[in-house]
């Protein structure tokens, strides 16, 4: 059965924030709290605020304070270490370890199509979004773009085969005032 990782050839990881050192190593913050580095990626795609995307090579990575500091090949020093702060910093899908059974990656969930308990249609999922931990589903629907909290209370059940999630919502969440 297929785990998901084939939907996306590239899953954004995080932001690179500010250098670390004088050696070119820069703090990379997940974008999902508790991310893990996938311990085998060594080329990335570097997605500056200007500018185009390009490839990248880690040549070290390691995990620190909620955070991984990475130093890339091709990045020598503090300045240029500098120079890529805000920078999002995509891995490879077939990077991720396979998920175990009844896990998922949230990315997994984009373009899915939403229902809640009772079969009815809510929406399809174009965003995910962590709002100080609580992550979001951004729901585009025929009634315009809903947000709906993920956790393990809504989330009752997502299938990879048809692409579907079923929803408990909150009442009154999706009706029309």
């Amino acid at each position: 059965m297929p785990d998901g990782r084939e939907q996306a050839s590239w899953i954004e990881f995080g932001t690179l924030s500010r250098p670390h050192g004088v050696r070119g190593e820069v703090r990379l913050v997940p974008a999902q709290r508790g991310a893990e580095w996938p311990r085998a990626t060594v080329r990335v795609r570097l997605r500056p605020r200007l500018g185009a995307p390009r490839l990248a090579e880690v040549v070290a990575a390691r995990s620190v304070n909620e955070a991984v500091l990475v130093r890339f090949a091709d990045i020598a020093d503090r300045d240029a270490a500098q120079a890529l702060g805000g920078t999002k910093v995509d891995v490879e899908a077939q990077a991720l370890p396979p998920v175990a059974a009844g896990e998922l990656y949230l990315y997994e969930l984009l373009g899915a199509t939403v229902l809640d308990e009772q079969g009815t249609e809510l929406g399809r999922v174009r965003q995910l979004v962590d709002n100080n931990g609580q992550d979001l589903l951004v729901l585009e629907s025929e009634h315009g773009e809903r947000m709906v909290p993920l956790g393990p209370d809504t989330l009752r059940r997502f299938d990879r085969e048809t692409q579907r999630v079923i929803l408990r919502v909150a009442p009154g969440l999706f009706e029309e005032g």
